[in-house]
Formats: C-alpha cells, structure tokens, sequence
C-alpha cells in the first residue's frame, strides 16, 4: 500500500500594496480593504511617525538634523519592513513619496510579491482633498510660498510615471467613495 501524499499548503493570500499621492486615499482605502478580507493593515506613514517620536512629516522636513533626507530614509526602512507583511498577506498603505523619492522604497516594493495598486486621481482632485483635510500636517515639498494645487499638478506629473510604473494595476479613485475604491480593488484579487 502507497504512502498517502504530504499534505499541500495553500499559499498565503496574496498581500495588497496601495500607492499613490497624498489624498489618494491609500490609509482609509487599506484600513477598509484589511477590514473586508480579515487581514493585518500596516499604515507606513503611522509607522514612520511612530520611528519619529510621534512627530508628523512636516516636523521633521523642518528639523535641521533631519530633513527630507532623514525622513526618506526612516521610510524606506519602514516600507522594507512593511513589504515582509504585505508578502504573508497583509494590506499595505504607503506614504506618497515611498516609491517615487526613495529608490529603496521603489525597490523594497517592486521585489515584494503582493499586488501593488495605484489608487489614481487628477491633481486638482488630490489638491481639494488635501485641502479639506483638517489634519493635513504634512509639509509642502516645493517653495514654501507654492500654491498648493500647482504644487499637486507638477509633483504627480513627476510622480505619476514612476506610480505606474511600480503598480501592478491602477484603480482611479477620483469619483469613488472609499467603499467603492475597496470594491475596485477586491475585484483585482485572484479568486
């Protein structure tokens, strides 16, 4: 009589990967999403400003010691780390210049196997929301004095090739409610 076959594992479930520009919608899309397939969320941007003492982006672009610089880095060590969930399955939301202004970041995300998808919306749409956010403690990355829907529209012109570029799919989130952004997503996950 045969030996029955080992036992075969299924493969975990494949991760999710959220980028794009702030005001995407990226946290609330992938707390959503984790919260639908009962998996883990890891928020990169909360998890850089907990490796910061609690302080926010636009704090530490204005500390000296650190700037752009140091938070770049702190973050892409932060998306490395993020991406071992992402690949065990968890939902990943990224902060907006994860991939675009930290070649690490790029890297770390683009040799992870989870889905990556670029939650996509047009410059004055990503501005109004930003504007509107009462929260929105994140710092200016160009001339102090820009206006901020000129700023939007010239860093996701920069921003947007390499967006989709690492993406795997893109979900234009510009007319969707949070709820209908996760079905768009949902619908991209192998069944």
């Amino acid at each position: 009589m045969a030996d029955p076959p080992p036992p075969t594992h299924a493969p975990p479930p494949r991760g999710v990967v959220l980028i794009g520009y702030r005001g995407s919608g990226k946290s609330t899309v992938g707390e959503a999403l984790a919260e639908r397939l009962g998996r883990p969320f890891i928020d990169t941007d909360a998890d850089v400003r907990a490796r910061f003492g609690g302080r926010d982006a636009a704090e530490v672009f204005a500390d000296p010691s650190l700037g752009e610089k140091g938070f770049r880095e702190v973050e892409a060590a932060a998306v490395a780390e993020a991406m071992a969930g992402a690949a065990a399955g968890a939902v990943v939301a990224t902060g907006g210049g994860a991939v675009t202004e930290s070649a690490a970041g790029r890297a770390a995300v683009t040799a992870c196997p989870a889905l990556c998808v670029y939650l996509h919306a047009e410059a004055a749409v990503l501005a109004a929301r930003i504007s509107a956010d009462p929260h929105n403690r994140r710092p200016g990355l160009s001339a102090a004095d820009a206006d901020p829907a000129a700023e939007v529209a010239e860093l996701l012109k920069r921003r947007e090739p390499i967006y989709r570029a690492v993406a795997d799919e893109t979900v234009g989130v510009a007319d969707l409610t949070p709820a209908e952004a996760v079905d768009a997503v949902v619908a991209l996950l192998p069944r």
